[in-house]
């Protein structure tokens, strides 16, 4: 059965003119809750990415939104009609960003929203969990392989006078949006909230269901996509997915491997500033971790040999990997390439077809909660000679000895780097 050969959908609104398969392309998820997943070209999650493009993409999504939300002129934006647009637009939004896909497209859109709006801040959901801290609220994702989420930044980031714009990659029905806004309204009621995502795929039923929470908690929800339309999921092989399911095999160790050896360099940043949004972030944590995206790539390029670099972010530790990644992509700007992508808890089929997203994958105890399965997808043998792995907090190499074994295995890179940025907080 290939589920993906029965999934339809059309675009009914494409304001930038992107066209199909700009954003996004399709996979098969080893989740029996929802077969489908669109895998996007653009987020820097499941497929390597240039990661310049994907800050840009972020800062389209922002200025997109933003346009949408405050009547200025022109649906794809700018700085200035942003800066024109904001005057007397009233306390500068949080961003709730969702984790774990979405962690890193959250923090592009609120940099890029508090360059011309001050006062941004940003906030990403989590499945972690920290007994050291308060939850300010939790929601649930009904269709995840991991449904529940966590916001555990203190109370005072949710003023109940600021609008609060949530960022996702995707909307299938919108349902954990509209999770999230119940529970958030809950506890920190406001007037109103944004919405920001790539790809909009609701349908009547689910818009519906938008007014009417609008109508119920007495709030305005404005949604901004940068391409709306319609997917028509075939209910039959949904029925049969949880039998199919069963019939994969549980873990994928593709043989990618060229056979060379691979050489393990560790690297330390112990003095990082603030490197996550988990518990809230600011203007002066942005500046912190733009001289610090510099330092590091800076200390990398020395180690590095002379072809493509690959970088990989970890689970729901996006943003900064990828801010770093972005720097070192401009040092080596008159040589070779730099992409970037992440691991990934979500469990997804790997088939190594044409015109499938994820070719391969390799599988590992994620270092930070040994003993939970982690993912990487389409690591290409051919497309570097470096692959650097970013980590949040203090890992032992023991903790990331899982890691080292599977890429090792399958043959991906000459040299892997562990780079090991500060500690949690």
């Amino acid at each position: 059965m290939n589920v993906v050969a029965s999934r339809r959908f059309s675009i009914t609104d494409d304001p930038l003119g992107l066209g199909v398969g700009r954003l996004f392309t399709m996979a098969e998820r080893r989740n029996a809750k929802r077969g489908h997943l669109f895998v996007s070209t653009v987020l820097g999650k499941h497929l390597p990415v240039d990661p310049r493009e994907a800050l840009a993409f972020g800062a389209r999504l922002a200025r997109h939104w933003f346009d949408g939300a405050t009547g200025s002129a022109g649906a794809t934006g700018s700085a200035g009609s942003m800066h024109r647009a904001s005057t007397g637009a009233g306390p500068a939004p949080l961003v709730l960003g969702f984790a774990e896909t979405a962690t890193a497209l959250g923090h592009a859109v609120a940099d890029e929203l508090d360059r011309v709006w001050p006062g941004v801040t940003y906030v990403h959901s989590t499945r972690l969990v920290d007994d050291e801290r308060p939850l300010a609220f939790g929601f649930e994702e009904e269709h995840s392989h991991a449904t529940s989420h966590r916001v555990i930044a203190d109370s005072s980031w949710f003023d109940h006078d600021r609008l609060v714009l949530l960022v996702d990659d995707e909307l299938t029905t919108g349902r954990t949006a509209l999770n999230t806004i119940r529970a958030m309204h809950a506890a920190f009621a406001r007037k109103r909230y944004g919405l920001a995502t790539y790809l909009d795929w609701r349908g009547p039923d689910d818009r519906a269901a938008f007014a009417a929470v609008e109508a119920e908690l007495g709030v305005s929800i404005d949604v901004a996509a940068l391409q709306s339309g319609t997917v028509d999921v075939d209910r039959a092989d949904e029925a049969d997915r949880p039998r199919a399911i069963d019939d994969l095999p549980q873990r994928d160790r593709p043989s990618l491997g060229l056979g060379r050896p691979i050489s393990v360099v560790r690297h330390e940043f112990p003095d990082a500033p603030r490197l996550h949004a988990r518990h809230g972030w600011s203007a002066v944590d942005s500046s912190e971790l733009t001289a610090f995206a510099d330092q590091v790539a800076e200390s990398l390029g020395s180690s590095l040999g002379s072809g493509p670099v690959s970088c990989l972010g970890t689970e729901e530790f996006m943003y900064a990997p990828l801010r770093i990644a972005a720097a070192m992509a401009d040092r080596l700007a008159g040589g070779f390439g730099v992409n970037y992508h992440s691991t990934s808890r979500s469990p997804i089929v790997a088939r190594d077809e044409p015109g499938y997203a994820v070719r391969n994958a390799i599988s590992f105890d994620e270092p930070a909660e040994p003993g939970r399965e982690s993912f990487a997808y389409n690591l290409d043998p051919s497309a570097c000679d470096d692959l650097v792995v970013f980590f949040d907090g203090s890992r032992s190499v023991e903790a990331t000895a899982s890691f080292v074994e599977a890429v090792d295995a399958c043959g991906t890179t000459e040299r892997l780097h562990l780079v090991f940025l500060g500690c949690s907080r």
